[in-house]
């Protein structure tokens, strides 16, 4: 479950396949301390990398609006 999430799948797609609930995903990936992505996040799979600051983000190019 652990290593699904982290390879991209979402705590629903997840819930669904293990015949669990959403809550119950979420519960067993907080107790494993496992960082969850924010909601409507990107399913790229999490890596170790920390997340880029705004300014950084601003000289990828592109505006966020």
């Amino acid at each position: 479950m652990i290593e699904q999430y982290r390879d991209g799948r979402s705590l629903r797609e997840i819930a669904e396949l293990t015949d669990r609930s959403h809550s119950a995903v979420r519960n067993i990936l907080d107790k494993h301390g496992v960082h969850r992505r924010g909601r409507g996040a990107s399913k790229q799979p999490l890596t170790s990398a920390p997340p880029q600051n705004h300014d950084e983000r601003q000289r990828g190019g592109g505006s966020r609006r």
